[in-house]
């Protein structure tokens, strides 16, 4: 197995970039979060005409998607240690769950400012969480098994094999629990035609383990100096197009199997995969199709108990007309919002 190069390690120094020819570093990143933020809290005071909230809301989807790409992306271009790793994901849960405590308890404008701060904290955790993840990698090769088993898993959890063990397992949560979900995803606000509240509301959720899988990828990219542009270019376009197919058909979509996809395509000609590797390799990838295949196979045999009714969903383009239901039919990680409930941090 490759062993990361003791110049990799050191990276000359504390505040040296791991790519100096990008910007980035840890501050990038706040600045990034804090700029949603503000804007975040900006939406709060905004209402549109029913004719502009379309564009608008299609408009912020593809802000609020690939700017944390851009985010993770550019903060993931820094010395991470492990230390610090843990310093995000310690400061970042403690931000998230107190000021989502308080959006809570709170309301107006007091509750769109804790919001937005308690969605701080959720970036700061997963970044953190995913740079413990990347910094403990310690094979490049391994990104391919790892790519392939990420996405065949969240296949697994978002489509749901039926009379599998764990199956839908987020499809379950979203169904029965959906302010469990919507308490720990990344929220992508939208804006509405009736009276400003002073919290924006919410269009559609992300799930945290796409935004910790994502920075993971990221740092590995940079520690190994392999093609950080590439990936980045293939990257941003790809989720926000799968925003866009979730908004507008409700398709329920495993948002690991397009970041997988680009972080191998990118970076394709940085593996040197040893003959027993991949060996191993291919036994992961028939592994996971034919568990997937057999999951799909035996959910078309079994019968099916009737599901509760649910509301139509809304019209394409719109993601801000809820319908008066907990249950939603979009259930990937990338999810369209159907609560007339008040949505959670």
């Amino acid at each position: 197995m490759e062993e990361i190069s003791p110049q990799l390690e050191s990276a000359s120094g504390d505040t040296a970039r791991a790519d100096a020819s990008l910007p980035g570093g840890f501050g990038t990143f706040f600045l990034a979060i804090a700029a949603l933020a503000l804007l975040r809290i900006a939406l709060g005071f905004i209402s549109l005409p029913d004719s502009a909230l379309p564009a608008v809301n299609i408009l912020l989807a593809i802000l609020f998607v690939a700017a944390p790409v851009f985010a993770e992306f550019f903060g993931a271009n820094a010395p991470w240690k492990a230390s610090r790793a843990a310093m995000f994901l310690v400061g970042g849960v403690a931000c998230h769950v107190l000021f989502g405590y308080l959006t809570l308890k709170s309301g107006g404008v007091a509750a769109g400012v804790c919001n937005a701060i308690a969605q701080m904290g959720l970036a700061t955790w997963c970044v953190g969480l995913g740079a413990l993840l990347g910094v403990g990698l310690r094979d490049k090769n391994l990104l391919i098994p790892i790519s392939i088993f990420g996405a065949a898993y969240d296949f697994y959890l978002v489509i749901a094999p039926a009379g599998l063990p764990g199956a839908g397992l987020t499809k379950h949560i979203i169904q029965t629990a959906p302010k469990v979900f919507t308490s720990v995803a990344a929220q992508v606000p939208a804006v509405s035609s009736h009276a400003a509240t002073g919290r924006a509301e919410v269009g559609t959720y992300i799930g945290p383990a796409d935004l910790v899988f994502l920075a993971a990828f990221f740092i590995v990219v940079f520690r190994f100096k392999m093609n950080a542009r590439l990936t980045l270019m293939l990257m941003a376009p790809v989720l926000v197009l799968y925003m866009l197919v979730v908004l507008t058909t409700g398709i329920a979509l495993p948002a690991l199997v397009p970041i997988g996809a680009c972080i191998l395509v990118a970076n394709w000609k940085y593996f040197n995969l040893k003959r027993d590797e991949w060996i191993a390799t291919i036994g992961v990838a028939v592994f996971c199709a034919a568990f997937l295949t057999w999951g799909m196979l035996r959910k078309r045999a079994e019968p099916t108990e009737p599901s509760p009714p649910v509301s139509a969903p809304a019209s394409q383009g719109s993601v801000t007309t809820p319908a008066p239901t907990s249950s939603s039919p979009h259930q990937s990680r990338f999810r369209t919002s159907r609560e007339n409930t008040p949505d959670r941090p």
